[in-house]
């Protein structure tokens, strides 16, 4: 069996490079982005032979962060690629709150709860 590995951000760039290689390595890739679209092209692009998924979750939005952190407690993977992330540039005052609040659980948030869930034992897991 080969081992798993759970990518965010596989939509594109450093995290679609990653599920490729690590596809390309033998692994099992989970991949996580919101275009559903890009992830099917991900899929098609994956090594075959192993049951690569994907799953569209929005990690700046909590709904989208819990449900990756509840696959990663209820599913067992060796490695966790936590690549998802955002910058807003230019002047703070003229940028858009909503959006800061976003890129704040996208980078913070995010990458804070799937780690927690990636390395909590299955057997303490918390609900």
């Amino acid at each position: 069996m080969s081992k798993k590995a759970f990518v965010t951000g596989a939509s594109g760039g450093i995290g679609w490079e990653f599920a490729k290689q690590l596809a390309d390595d033998g692994w099992t890739v989970t991949a996580v982005a919101r275009s559903e679209p890009k992830l099917k092209e991900l899929m098609a692009a994956l090594k075959p032979g192993h049951p690569h998924a994907y799953v569209v979750a929005d990690l700046s939005a909590e709904s989208g962060i819990e449900r990756c952190a509840a696959l990663l407690r209820s599913q067992k993977h060796e490695l966790l690629v936590n690549n998802a992330g955002v910058g807003i540039y230019g002047n703070f005052l003229d940028a858009n709150l909503d959006k800061l609040h976003d890129m704040m659980r996208l980078n913070m948030d995010a990458l804070m709860n799937l780690s927690h869930a990636f390395l909590r034992p299955p057997s303490r897991a918390t609900p």
